[in-house]
């Protein structure tokens, strides 16, 4: 880095990451052995977590958090005790279906309030118990994660037999990271994972920085060419699947340098109007909001993969922000299995933001203002579902 780029570098402080923290949250309650988290999230989700797992009630609302209520739906199940698990109006509306079957069929008591397939669920717990489960787990891996999660603890442990490839199997494989620190053996074929009964070997552990969250400063940097961000403490340790944002926004022009310190990145500044990019986001779905509008903050073309089940998430995202950047000038159809993006004539048009109480929308358009484009966000305290000091960091680059 010479001295231009030196003068020019932000350091940049993200959060720990918040889904290491729910799955070390729901493993230590569920086997009852004390170890202590570092540097754990701060992140609305993971504080939501912590305090149903430590304050349980009859009536347990995760509010938005899908990842919450689907990891706390198989531990209820094994408490004594009746409880209604629900959410807020956008929660009530994402499927839990797949979860609701594979549970059933383990001995769960488990009912629909209103809508078959979806929340609130009234809860008989005391019942559930191991055995042989088939899961889809097409439209999301933390029915699978949360499964894993309470398998060891299981009697009989869990023969988890996935009925076709899974959407984000990187966080499958967070899950079973998670489970082999503390020494919980499994066994995993092309379609099945073994766990028989067994403890937990107490380690304490350090949550790493958030990979998630990371992907909106490699946007920015795409966009800004000439100006470094020092991310500090992001490591490539293989635990995130979202570490994939280094090859995606690389093709963009995003270089990456390794310190002790931890990542800086910085675009090469090199041409991108009309150049056309490929990306496959089965696995890491969550950096898709960042990679489309960085596409269109370079006026170029992409072609996108599994983005379909972006629909189910805390919005549908990609419809919403299809809607937005269309007013610019900008193309996004939806042909067979993929989307075609062309930003090619895209104009600097004048857009108010709601992200319909979506973390990942309103920071990736955030961005894009930070970049120059006439954009404004309403609702701007969202991003504390994931990323409590967004606006602060923010607030580093603006200042200069």
């Amino acid at each position: 880095m010479d001295s231009r780029e030196q003068s020019l570098a932000v350091k940049i402080s993200l959060p720990s990451s918040k889904s290491i923290s729910n799955r070390l949250l729901l493993l230590r309650k569920v086997s009852g052995v004390s170890f202590s988290i570092h540097g754990i999230s701060e992140a609305d989700d993971t504080v939501r977590m912590n305090e149903l797992l430590e304050n349980l009630s009859p009536v347990v609302n995760a509010m938005d958090g899908g990842t919450t209520l689907r990891f706390l739906l198989p531990f209820l199940c094994m408490l004594p005790g009746e409880f209604l698990l629900t959410g807020t109006e956008r929660m009530q509306e994402r499927p839990i279906k797949e979860l609701v079957d594979a549970l059933v069929s383990l001995g769960a008591d488990i009912r629909y309030v209103e809508k078959s397939g979806y929340p609130p669920l009234l809860i008989t717990g005391g019942s559930l118990h191991g055995g042989d489960v088939f899961i889809d787990p097409s439209r999301s891996s933390q029915f699978v994660s949360a499964l894993l999660l309470v398998a060891p603890f299981l009697k009989g442990g869990l023969r988890l037999r996935l009925s076709m490839h899974p959407v984000s199997a990187t966080y499958i494989e967070m899950t079973l990271k998670t489970l082999s620190y503390f020494s919980i053996a499994y066994q995993q074929s092309s379609d099945t994972i073994d766990i028989l009964p067994q403890t937990i070997a107490p380690r304490d552990i350090t949550v790493e920085a958030d990979w998630s969250a990371a992907a909106f400063w490699f946007q920015l940097a795409a966009l800004l060419p000439g100006r470094t961000f020092i991310l500090k403490d992001l490591c490539e340790s293989g635990w995130q699947g979202d570490q994939a944002a280094l090859c995606h926004f690389e093709k963009m022009g995003v270089k990456a340098i390794r310190s002790e310190e931890g990542i800086s990145i910085c675009s090469d500044g090199a041409p991108s109007h009309g150049k056309e990019w490929y990306f496959d986001l089965n696995h890491t779905p969550d950096l898709a909001p960042a990679i489309i509008l960085t596409v269109v903050g370079l006026r170029s073309k992409a072609i996108f993969k599994g983005l379909e089940h972006l629909r189910y998430k805390e919005s549908d995202r990609v419809e919403i922000i299809a809607g937005y950047i269309r007013s610019c000038g900008v193309t996004m159809v939806h042909e067979d299995d993929v989307w075609k993006l062309d930003a090619t004539n895209a104009i600097r048009s004048k857009l108010v933001i709601d992200p319909h109480n979506d973390h990942r929308l309103a920071m990736s358009f955030a961005m894009l203002s930070v970049a120059g484009w006439p954009v404004s966000v309403i609702h701007p305290t969202v991003v504390s579902k994931s990323y409590p000091n967004f606006w602060d960091e923010v607030g580093k680059v603006q200042a200069l």
